[in-house]
């Protein structure tokens, strides 16, 4: 199984013009005006301030091991997992 970058040894894009790109332009513009304030206020740079926090990778752990903890009832057959399970999956 070849990719197309594995077939032709090159990407598929032209990326010697993303600087002038409008729409990366456009992006780079809203993400550095969302980030900014962020920055800021926590007294960073603006990529440190795209990071995860430690909360938000508490959460994201907490949803993980919460997901592999229903897999045993998911599983088994139970009813409640059969929805839970899935949601889990998806938000996690």
């Amino acid at each position: 199984l070849n990719t197309l970058d594995d077939r032709k040894h090159e990407s598929p894009y032209d990326w010697s013009a993303i600087d002038k790109d409008s729409f990366a332009s456009e992006l780079r513009e809203l993400a550095v005006g969302h980030f900014s304030p962020l920055a800021k206020e926590n007294g960073t740079n603006i990529v440190e301030a795209t990071k995860a926090t430690p909360a938000r990778w508490m959460l994201v752990l907490s949803l993980l091991a919460s997901f592999f903890v229903s897999l045993p009832w998911y599983i088994d057959g139970s009813w409640l997992m059969l929805f839970v399970t899935p949601i889990l999956a998806w938000v996690t």
